[in-house]
């Protein structure tokens, strides 16, 4: 019973997970469309296709940061994983995988961090 329980309590709260971030992405979706309007109605097609520009600059940086920091510790804990699998009799090697494993994930998440902080600029300065 106290499994049927949990697995309910994290349905629900993955569902309400899904749902504010459906409505949140549902106001980032208008408010952009908002301000290309206004940059429309000012006639300013320059510094729209420049808006576009950068948000596709920006889409790149977050889509390449995102890879970097799920990818790569995941793929080095798994690669650890199955190399420690088994070698009881060589604990050296085990652990020297799971230290570079810590390693190689600490450092991408740092390079994650950058990158997304890399965000609020636009490629050109004007």
């Amino acid at each position: 019973m106290p499994i049927v329980a949990i697995s309910v309590g994290v349905s629900i709260s993955l569902i309400v997970l899904l749902s504010l971030g459906l409505i949140l992405w549902d106001r980032q979706r208008q408010r952009l469309h908002l301000e290309r309007l206004k940059i429309l109605e000012t006639g300013e097609v320059e510094k729209l296709l420049l808006w576009l520009e950068n948000r596709q600059f920006m889409a790149r940086i977050a889509s390449t940061a995102i890879s970097i920091g799920t990818a790569t510790p995941v793929i080095s804990f798994l690669a650890a994983g199955w190399i420690s699998r088994g070698s009881e009799a060589n604990m050296a090697i085990s652990l020297a995988a799971w230290i570079c494993a810590c390693t190689a994930s600490i450092t991408s998440l740092i390079c994650a961090t950058v990158l997304m902080s890399r965000l609020d600029r636009s490629p050109k300065s004007n």
